[in-house]
């Protein structure tokens, strides 16, 4: 005898509904945040992608030559302006620079997840000179110029006639302790004069157009100066292929010797080189001495002290002009 199955025609319960209703919510609600999530990151994507694009067509018409510099974006920063805190500068090898806006979405969910984009500015060119990095140069100080010695200070020799033109030496009225001359007329140069070495450690002309005038005839020997420092005012004429050797063997201080501070007070001319610069002029003269008027312009040019620092500078004025006789008269 079969067994008869009796059929339950009840359905489900209300509470069978409700559960099964909850767990289709949960589903779905998973479901459609993964979904809007992954149309967010299409989207963010596309428009990435586009930027990108747009970019790199930009930055292609400027050239090829200038892409390869900096090729991976290497060596590249971004710098805002900080006048309106938007505008932003990327620029490359410090050489090249682009203008734009600077974007970054962050992620809410993970902190270590974002986006970054970089807009170029259309209203300008795509490549411009960056110029926020720079830093403006501060010029160098000059060192002052010497000051011409007055007439009534000691141990100068002043006027015209401050060295002899019969005897080549200091002028009868000047002290054996004096060491300063100053020269304020065009002083010439002769036959005279020639011969042994015109011993003073330092020397003015203060003439404004030609100082020296050294005429010294072919067959005669050389125009000899002794001195630590020289101050010209004018140019230094020479005549008749003579020659100025300039000295310092005698100087009180050791440590000078074999060299000669000279100050140009303008732009002067020596014999026949022009265009000599105004400053000074620190020259090797070796322990034979060295013809001025046998000096290029390149030569003075390498001896112009405006290539040293500022401390440096002042210390060879210091030894050559202001404290030359310190502790030796």
């Amino acid at each position: 005898m079969k067994k008869q199955w009796k059929l339950d025609n009840k359905g489900m319960t209300l509470l069978e509904v409700i559960v099964a209703f909850a767990i289709f919510a949960i589903a779905a609600t998973i479901l459609i945040t993964g979904f809007n999530g992954a149309l967010k990151v299409m989207g963010n994507s596309e428009s990435i992608k586009n930027a990108s694009q747009e970019n790199t067509g930009k930055l292609n018409a400027v050239g090829a030559s200038a892409l390869e510099e900096f090729e991976g974006l290497k060596n590249s920063e971004i710098t805002t302006i900080p006048e309106n805190g938007k505008t932003t500068i990327l620029t490359f090898f410090k050489k090249y620079a682009v203008p734009g806006t600077f974007y970054i979405a962050t992620s809410t969910e993970k902190a270590d997840m974002d986006m970054k984009l970089f807009q170029p500015d259309n209203s300008v060119d795509a490549l411009t000179t960056p110029t926020l990095s720079e830093i403006p140069k501060k010029e160098a100080k000059p060192v002052e110029a010497p000051t011409v010695p007055a007439e009534q200070n000691a141990n100068v020799g002043y006027g015209g006639s401050v060295l002899d033109s019969k005897t080549g030496k200091y002028y009868d009225k000047l002290k054996k302790d004096t060491y300063i001359g100053v020269i304020t007329l065009t002083q010439p140069f002769t036959d005279a004069d020639a011969g042994g070495a015109n011993q003073i450690r330092q020397l003015y002309f203060t003439k404004d157009t030609t100082s020296i005038e050294v005429k010294m005839p072919e067959i005669q020997k050389n125009l000899k100066l002794d001195l630590d420092f020289l101050y010209v005012k004018g140019n230094i004429i020479q005549e008749n292929n003579s020659k100025l050797i300039l000295t310092n063997i005698k100087t009180v201080k050791d440590t000078n010797k074999n060299k000669i501070l000279i100050y140009f007070a303008n732009d002067v001319t020596v014999g026949t080189t022009t265009g000599i610069e105004k400053g000074y002029y620190l020259i090797d003269l070796g322990t034979a001495g060295k013809d001025l008027f046998s000096m290029k312009k390149e030569d003075f040019d390498v001896c112009n002290i405006k290539n040293m620092s500022y401390l440096d500078q002042n210390q060879i004025v210091y030894d050559y002009v202001t404290n030359l006789f310190k502790d030796n008269n």
